[in-house]
């Protein structure tokens, strides 16, 4: 006997890894990013915070990505 509803499809989670230490799980996308050479990115949080912030935590750069 079914029981209703039934489930026909599932989708799988994809979970990416930080394209720069190749470690964490990435937590942050960029898209047109200057700094990475690649687009989209995917950016664990302290590599993000690393090629993007400076020693003060200011951001580098700022602006919209066409």
């Amino acid at each position: 006997m079914l029981e209703y509803p039934v489930r026909a499809f599932q989708t799988k989670i994809r979970r990416r890894r930080c394209r720069f230490c190749k470690i964490r799980l990435a937590t942050k996308v960029t898209y047109g990013d200057r700094l990475s050479g690649e687009n989209p990115a995917f950016f664990c949080e302290s590599c993000y915070i690393s090629f993007h912030y400076d020693t003060t935590n200011r951001l580098l750069y700022s602006g919209t990505f066409g």
